[in-house]
């Protein structure tokens, strides 16, 4: 799990990374159907070393914090500040393959999450490779009212649960 404490930006739920921890219990002969993977439902923040390398991989200088009217964003934000936050349109998205998620950056921070979209994959993931499942980490950072975020209620929990529908 990358976080603040190291000196590169890296994103908190790689799925290239976790992949690689799945073969390696498998080829132990680990059963697959005991292997779960969990998805966060809060943010990873760094601040930037130099704003021009946004990048994974790029020089960090400690946990992120941004504070904005309205908007107050620490170490590990929950999805709903990360959707307030994105609702001001003042940070840039990139979706990152490698990690099978996004992150965003405004100014000086970083912060790679969860959205919709990444939880529906990574759900996928595992059924495709008939793995044991997924878990919510945790329920109570993802939109439990479903106001912040214009997505109804729990939408990171149901993007797994209508993964598991196909």
């Amino acid at each position: 799990m990358a976080g603040g404490w190291h000196k590169t930006i890296g994103h908190h739920s790689l799925l290239s990374e976790v992949g690689d921890v799945i073969n390696i219990w498998i080829s132990k002969g680990h059963p697959r159907e005991k292997l779960v993977i969990g998805i966060p439902t809060f943010g990873r923040s760094f601040k930037l070393k130099d704003v021009s390398q946004t990048n994974l991989g790029a020089p960090a200088a400690g946990h992120g914090k941004l504070i904005l009217p309205g908007v107050a964003l620490y170490a590990a934000p929950p999805f709903p500040r990360i959707c307030e936050f994105l609702d001001t349109g003042k940070a840039s998205v990139v979706r990152s393959a490698f990690a099978a998620a996004p992150y965003l950056y405004y100014k000086d921070f970083w912060m790679g999450y969860e959205d919709v979209d990444s939880v529906f994959y990574k759900t996928r993931y595992v059924i495709d490779r008939h793995l044991g499942g997924v878990y919510i980490d945790d329920l109570d950072q993802d939109d439990v009212t479903g106001q912040s975020c214009g997505l109804g209620a729990y939408p990171l929990l149901n993007s797994a649960f209508d993964a598991c529908q196909f």
